[in-house]
């Protein structure tokens, strides 16, 4: 498992404001119980910010995906810089680390150790503030004459939305394809838009995204974050918001603090990243915590069916004992 983290600061000492800042690995037998491992770079990440005032990955990172390439591991990341971004007239102090962009990595030892490649892609004012969380949909079967796809996010400080690119020099170079899915209507659980997202293929062979998406109306963007699905359309080469599953657009599917999930999960829950068994079932990991003073886990929930409606979901993280964290 590759995860971000920080130990309250990003380079140089700068506080963050995001949960990133420094990528890390942890290995499990079972996928339930992981131990992290200690890497070469600062605070024991196997990959950190490069600290230089002039990097796109000089302030923060965050990981977005892993894929493997052949002899390779390539790695799909975010980076922050020290650029300062204005959110908007009336808003915050402008925010260093917000301006993210997307970058590569290689690796030849399995994950251990990376080397940069440079950036991906860069982001585009017309999509929002920055471009992030990339995660990768590589071609049934290897086929080489099928582009790669990268979906990512962006946000124009009103709203988040996800956005695809496509490869055909398998990540060497990228070019965008438009919007891929957005904000439900205004006051809809998902109206203040899109954020992370991953999509697999089923063991049926349908290609299915679990997204995470932020509550709109009077909250806006401080409204409840949900998980909900979409489906690809072949036909019409579109993601399509599930509406059978609940009736409603996409969801949601799951909510923090609802079950199956647990009371820590009651903020946020969101970064969903799943995983496909050769039995059918699908293991969906993601990030929560319990409020703005606690820090941020990852949990998993699991649908041994395979299915993604509300009840076909189990939590079988380890429960969080709130008394030793505190």
């Amino acid at each position: 498992m590759y995860y971000y983290g920080n130990p309250g600061s990003w380079a140089n000492g700068i506080k963050g404001f995001l949960p990133s800042g420094y990528i890390g690995l942890a290995e499990s037998d079972d996928g339930v119980h992981w131990e992290k491992v200690t890497g070469k770079e600062d605070y024991g990440s196997i990959l950190a910010p490069t600290g230089q005032e002039g990097d796109f990955d000089g302030l923060q990172i965050g990981v977005g995906d892993v894929i493997r390439v052949g002899e390779e591991l390539h790695m799909y990341y975010f980076g922050g810089s020290f650029e300062a971004v204005v959110l908007g007239e009336g808003g915050p102090p402008p925010a260093k680390g917000l301006r993210m962009r997307i970058g590569r990595a290689k690796s030849t030892d399995n994950g251990r150790s990376w080397t940069r490649t440079g950036q991906a892609l860069d982001y585009d004012s017309s999509e929002g503030l920055f471009a992030s969380w990339p995660r990768i949909i590589l071609p049934e079967n290897d086929d080489d004459t099928k582009p790669w796809r990268m979906h990512y996010h962006a946000f124009n400080g009103v709203r988040w939305a996800a956005f695809e690119a496509t490869s055909t020099d398998k990540g060497d170079t990228w070019t965008r394809d438009g919007m891929a899915l957005g904000p439900g209507p205004q006051d809809a659980w998902d109206g203040s838009g899109v954020g992370v997202r991953h999509a697999v293929r089923t063991k049926a062979g349908e290609l299915v995204m679990v997204y995470e998406a932020v509550e709109g109306g009077s909250q806006g963007s401080a409204g409840r974050h949900c998980l909900g699905v979409a489906r690809w359309d072949d036909k019409d080469s579109v993601w399509v918001k599930d509406t059978s599953i609940t009736g409603v657009p996409g969801g949601p599917i799951l909510d923090g603090g609802v079950e199956p999930l647990e009371s820590w999960t009651s903020q946020v829950i969101g970064t969903p990243y799943l995983v496909v068994a050769d039995d059918g079932s699908i293991k969906l990991y993601y990030c929560s915590r319990t409020d703005s003073s606690t820090s941020m886990h990852i949990g998993l929930v699991e649908s041994a069916s395979g299915k993604f409606d509300p009840s076909s979901w189990k939590a079988v993280s380890p429960r969080v004992d709130r008394a030793a964290e505190n």
